[in-house]
């Protein structure tokens, strides 16, 4: 079957059912059914004067008769008579299917459940398997070739083996070590796994390991200096404080030998025993690097973050602060190697949404305590250029970027299709009704307009509770454009600021900032 036309049958299926991801293209979904269907054979065939790619052994099945009858729930037990179900009820009938792998001894299964609605679920090791990283959708129908499907589709399913493990490498604590063998092996291999594993790998990749433990940071052990990467506080040799000249109550620093180790936290908190926890660190921070070379310095995290905060702040005045040589600070370009590790691009990432999510997990936020409002701003930006080189391509920012419908917005009331330059930049910022809060978005303007906005608003809105964020309200500032989407949101008569959502079936309450509020009246009278 020439592979355009099976895709666009299989893209038409998934558009009628509901489920459809634009992120799926058609090389893809090639890839997915070259693993699903190992036995599909690959030929180029010529027709009408055009090469075209055929795929022999595998054919689209005609649609079920609308009269077909659906099975009753219960009966999908007599299908897989091989197999034992550990739970069968009205709502849900779960199987346990061998993996083949072997952790600690212990054989690893996956758990397949039927749900009554229609939806099935894969665990394995006791986590959920999250179907939209694999492009697998979680439906299935009420018949015997669809079930069977649905099995044929979670055997094919593989498993993280983790990273093997080396003598160099330490177990941290977001780590953990296993046996790990496959069935056919007799020995079995030291696999290095992170605790926040996601199980599985893309079916269409060759490398057995999840991203998760892929960007696992192992760090070699230092025999040299003895220290152990996993403490936040470094560890040395002690030193005498009677030696330094403590005991007199007066602290010489010639008289301090520290060759042969580092000063530990405990030992300049004998020296100065008022001073608080961040000057102490930064002491320990001075005394570890004072005698290595400038591109030998390490640095813990907590003074990397504060420097982090004092560069973001002023540039400028890190650097005069740097150059007086009053203290050893880590370098600008080790700064921005920092600021930089993330890639934030303009609009909605679904792994910043992903991140959000896993911070709150991280916070102990159940589904009801994500509960909270949307609060966005716009502030000044310096009008620039910026080179960035991205995997060999260099790459042109500072124009604005507000989304595809609002550069089309853009374009029509401006009649050209000009790059303009962002004068400012409106950051999206979700705040929880337990303090939680987290930026997400941010979109590169020349001054937002209500009708670039009304499109953006109610995205974010969508965007948040498909992570299970639930926005009640919202807080804006009193700038023109705001009020202008005010009105366009509850229309010119108003009788109260509660408005629809055109989303879901909760109402979103809109709240002008009281300061912006005060100051407008103010100026009034």
């Amino acid at each position: 079957m020439e592979i355009n036309k099976l895709f666009e049958t299989f893209k038409f299926e998934q558009i009628e059912s509901g489920h459809f991801n634009p992120s799926i293209k058609c090389q893809l979904f090639v890839e997915h059914m070259l693993n699903l269907f190992p036995n599909i054979k690959r030929c180029r065939k010529r027709m009408n004067g055009k090469f075209l790619v055929i795929y022999n052994g595998i054919s689209v099945k005609q649609l079920p008769e609308l009269n077909e009858r659906s099975l009753q729930f219960k009966t999908t037990v007599d299908f897989f008579p091989e197999l034992i179900p550990t739970l069968v009820d009205e709502n849900e009938i779960v199987y346990n299917i061998e993996s083949g792998f072997y952790s600690n001894g212990h054989a690893v299964f996956k758990k397949v459940t039927f749900c009554s609605c229609a939806i099935f679920k894969v665990s394995i090791g006791g986590k959920d398997i999250d179907f939209n990283s694999i492009h697998i959708d979680k439906c299935f129908k009420f018949t015997e070739e669809s079930i069977k499907n649905v099995m044929h589709i979670v055997k094919q399913i593989n498993l993280c083996n983790g990273i093997k493990y080396d003598k160099k490498m330490t177990v941290g604590k977001c780590s953990v070590l296993e046996q790990w063998k496959y069935h056919e092996q007799i020995e079995c291999s030291r696999q290095l796994r992170s605790l926040k594993c996601l199980k599985i790998v893309q079916m269409n990749t060759v490398i057995k390991a999840c991203r998760i433990c892929q960007k696992m940071r192992v760090n070699a052990i230092r025999e040299k200096e003895n220290i152990n990467p996993n403490e936040s506080e470094v560890s040395c040799q002690s030193i005498n404080p009677h030696k330094c000249g403590v005991s007199s109550g007066s602290f010489n620093p010639n008289e301090c030998a520290v060759s042969s180790g580092y000063v530990s936290i405990e030992d300049i908190k004998k020296i100065f025993p008022q001073a608080p926890n961040e000057m102490l660190l930064m002491l320990v921070e001075q005394s570890k690097n004072i005698s290595r070379r400038p591109n030998g310095r390490r640095w813990s995290k907590d003074f990397i973050s504060t420097c982090l905060q004092l560069f973001n702040r002023s540039p400028k005045a890190y650097e005069l602060l740097e150059q007086s040589k009053i203290l050893l600070l880590p370098s600008k370009s080790v700064l921005i190697l920092y600021k930089n590790a993330i890639k934030q691009d303009a609009g909605f990432d679904d792994a910043c949404f992903e991140w959000m999510h896993e911070e709150a997990l991280k916070n102990g936020m159940d589904e009801e305590h994500c509960v909270g409002g949307l609060i966005f701003d716009e502030m000044t930006i310096q009008t620039d250029i910026h080179f960035e080189n991205n995997g060999g391509l260099l790459e042109m920012t500072g124009f604005t970027d507000i989304g595809q419908e609002g550069d089309i917005c853009n374009k029509l009331r401006n009649g050209n299709c000009d790059k303009l330059m962002g004068t400012h930049i409106l950051q999206l910022l979700f705040l929880g009704l337990n303090g939680f809060r987290f930026p997400f978005a941010l979109f590169v303007t020349k001054g937002i307009q209500a009708s670039e906005l009304y499109g953006l608003f109610w995205k974010a809105i969508r965007l948040l509770y498909t992570y299970g964020f639930k926005v009640l309200y919202t807080c804006m500032d009193g700038a023109q454009c705001n009020r202008t989407f005010l009105h366009v949101c509850l229309g010119d008569n108003p009788t109260s600021f509660i408005s629809s959502n055109p989303c879901y079936n909760f109402p979103v309450v809109f709240i002008m900032d009281i300061s912006h509020v005060l100051k407008k009246k103010e100026i009034t009278y």
